[in-house]
């Protein structure tokens, strides 16, 4: 099996706004429209000055449901959204990444969440599945780059193509 496009979270530090349900739960929420979970990928900016590292890491971290991180689906996901995120929000400069490093530093903790982008299905009114796609943008990567508003929305437009064109099967 070839190396995961990312890294699996252990402790979740930046928790996904979801709740834990029973398989009857979720079968009768879906039907009444209610929107779940699927996969969010989380762009993490880490400062360690020491031991002569890199002083900035940046790390993409993909959560969803721990059954559905081995699926086929699932994994090609993680893929294409780390994609999207690397060409449009986090398609920075060298002098822009480098900017990062004192705002991050500002902060109270040695690492930032710069980016988020999750996925959200649900059941229209018709019967079928549809997407919300939603992102956080951190300040730091605004003021970074004046353009990241702009690119956050190209991010949620292509991950929304991706998800339509390649649906996802429900049981």
């Amino acid at each position: 099996m070839p190396d995961p496009v990312h890294n699996e979270i252990v402790e979740l530090k930046y928790n996904p706004d979801i709740k834990e349900r029973t398989e009857d739960e979720v079968r009768r929420a879906f039907l009444e429209g209610e929107e779940f979970f699927v996969l969010e990928i989380q762009i993490v900016g880490k400062v360690d000055d020491a031991n002569g590292k890199e002083p900035l890491t940046i790390e993409y971290l993909a959560v969803s449901g721990a059954q559905a991180l081995t699926t086929s689906w699932i994994q090609d996901k993680i893929g294409k959204f780390t994609t999207i995120c690397k060409r449009t929000v986090m398609n920075l400069r060298p002098n822009k990444i480098a900017r990062l490093i004192p705002l991050i530093k500002k902060h109270d903790k040695p690492e930032v969440c710069l980016y988020r982008l999750s996925a959200w299905v649900f059941m229209d009114e018709d019967g079928t599945k549809k997407w919300n796609i939603r992102d956080k943008i951190d300040p730091v990567l605004i003021e970074v780059d004046a353009l990241a508003l702009q690119k956050a929305e190209s991010a949620r437009e292509w991950t929304q193509e991706v998800l339509v064109e390649s649906p996802m099967e429900l049981d």
